[in-house]
């Protein structure tokens, strides 16, 4: 259900795109508070996202109980995830001169900022969140099965979140140095998906243009916290106001529904992984040409998205079509 609406296709290419060129005038330019923050927030709605359309699929491991449908999750996400992922982790250990080094080695088992932060030697900087959705895929459905043999699987996802409070309480006594850096270590963060799998339950049962208007207080309200400098408010507010504005692009998904935007809704969707991936790349290679920012902007936004349009058709389409489908699926096709 929620991977096909054209309200969440539009989020992650909004996303994707406040990642980009936030970046790209980042590293020209230098410090922006407001551009870090744009590119911060985007990132914080990418992981709530993730887990609103992974949740029919965690849900359909939930009702089978079988774990042959989580041995298919995990197929599933990692044919999405990885091929692109390591092309352009190869690409930046070329670029960047960091091919044969312990660093690409722990990116490539996501092990990198894993329990602490360690900007020396960070070549691949969105690499972390990446890490953070691949741990989370990876623990998760285990959990998720393992407790709704007790209780229900919204429950399920409180115990989660909870864990994860624990830990990051946990690390903000024993470790404040490391737990300082939190936003961006792995295992402070792996609770921030959890949050789109219980917002996918008020997907399904809220009058969206009524919960809209509340929920949007509370985005509002949860944007104070920022100010405070603190990492543990801000990871929980970030989360609640990346879920408000999955909200209201949902309330609006009927006009964005429109023949027009659901076209762009669903280029940019089909472009957004590999335009977060890809991005810094473009940019590193555009700074060796010494161009002004009226110049290279367009030419910058033109490359990524063209380039990430064919990568998409070329290689990540195939491999989608190629993913095992769940038993059910199997069950319910023609012979």
């Amino acid at each position: 259900m929620f991977d096909r609406l054209p309200s969440l296709d539009a989020v992650r290419g909004l996303a994707a795109a406040s990642v980009a060129i936030p970046h790209f005038f980042l590293f020209r330019d230098g410090h922006s508070p407001i551009l870090e923050f744009v590119s911060i927030m985007a990132v914080e709605v990418f992981f709530v996202l993730s887990g609103v359309v992974l949740a029919p699929q965690l849900m359909r491991c939930v009702r089978s109980r079988a774990w042959h449908d989580v041995g298919t999750f995990y197929a599933r996400r990692w044919m999405r995830t990885l091929p692109p992922y390591f092309f352009v982790l190869l690409a930046m250990g070329i670029v960047t001169g960091h091919l044969v080094t312990w660093d690409f080695a722990a990116y490539a088992v996501f092990a990198r900022n894993l329990v602490s932060m360690d900007d020396a030697g960070d070549f691949f900087m969105v690499a972390w969140s990446l890490a953070v959705e691949e741990w989370f895929y990876l623990i998760f459905p285990v959990f998720l099965l393992l407790t709704v043999r007790w209780v229900p699987p919204q429950t399920a996802g409180y115990a989660f979140l909870a864990i994860f409070l624990v830990v990051k309480l946990a690390a903000m006594v024993l470790w404040p140095e490391t737990f300082a850096a939190g936003r961006r270590i792995v295992v402070l963060r792996v609770d921030a998906i959890c949050f789109g799998f219980l917002l996918s339950f008020v997907l399904r049962s809220v009058d969206w243009r009524l919960a809209a208007v509340g929920i949007a207080v509370a985005g509002a309200t949860s944007a104070l916290a920022f100010k405070s400098g603190s990492t543990l408010g801000f990871v929980y507010a970030a989360s609640i106001a990346s879920a408000c504005l999955i909200v209201l692009f949902v309330a609006a998904d009927s006009w964005l529904s429109r023949p027009l935007l659901a076209r762009l809704s669903e280029f940019s969707a089909r472009t957004s992984y590999m335009v977060y991936l890809a991005h810094t790349l473009a940019i590193i290679l555009l700074v060796r040409a010494s161009l002004s920012n009226a110049v290279a902007l367009p030419i910058y936004l033109t490359a990524v998205y063209a380039f990430c349009w064919l990568f998409y058709r070329a290689i990540e389409a195939p491999i989608l079509r190629a993913r095992p489908a769940y038993r059910a699926e199997l069950r319910a096709s023609p012979a």
